[in-house]
This record gives structure tokens, C-alpha cells and sequence, in this order.
């Protein structure tokens, strides 16, 4: 009766860890589609930023080398007028084409 006693309680020991282990085993995978269903979504949402990123780095490169540019013209129009004693003149136009509209600047001495 003893061996019977000690037999029927391993085996509701071993049917109880069976148990256990399944349900550890079921939560562990249902983790793990939670977090791949997770991350799946993020991952385009990721590149997509990275993108925006990189395209605003550019935009932003490019328009540091036009105030560049602009402040080497402000250079040349304060050095035109300060040192060399340059003035804007009127430009005149001679010709069929002297209706249009120009924003050129011509500079005497």
C-alpha cells in the first residue's frame, strides 16, 4: 500500500510539472508573439523616421550652403559699396525686349 501510495504521488507530481511546464510554455510563446507582433509593426514605423532623418540632415546641409552663399553676396555688395564707392544705377534697356521686368543691378564708379 506504501509503494501504491508513493507511485499515485509521483505520478500527480509528474502530471502537476507536465502542467506546469505546458502552461510555461504557452505563456512564453504567446510573450513572444506579443512582442514580434510588436516589433513587426515598429520596424517600418523606424525606417520610415530614419528616412525623414536623413532627408532633413540634407535639406538642412543645403540651405546652411545657401546662407553661405548669401552672406559671401552681402560681402561682395558691402565691399562694392563701402571700399570700392560702387552705386546701384539704373540698367536701361535698348531694344524690343526693353518691357521687361529685371532685377539686375549694374554698379559705376
Amino acid at each position: 500500500m506504501a509503494t501504491r501510495h508513493s507511485d499515485k504521488l509521483a505520478t500527480n507530481i509528474q502530471r502537476k510539472l507536465l502542467s506546469l511546464t505546458l502552461v510555461a510554455i504557452g505563456a512564453l510563446i504567446f510573450v513572444q508573439i506579443i512582442i514580434l507582433s510588436n516589433v513587426g509593426t515598429v520596424g517600418p514605423r523606424l525606417s520610415k523616421t530614419r528616412n525623414q532623418i536623413d532627408q532633413l540632415q540634407l535639406d538642412n546641409e543645403l540651405k546652411s550652403a545657401e546662407i553661405r552663399e548669401l552672406q559671401t553676396n552681402n560681402q561682395i555688395l558691402v565691399t562694392a559699396y563701402s571700399e570700392l564707392g560702387m552705386q546701384p544705377n539704373g540698367l536701361k534697356l535698348i531694344g524690343r525686349d526693353a518691357n521687361l521686368n529685371t532685377n539686375a543691378i549694374a554698379f559705376d564708379k
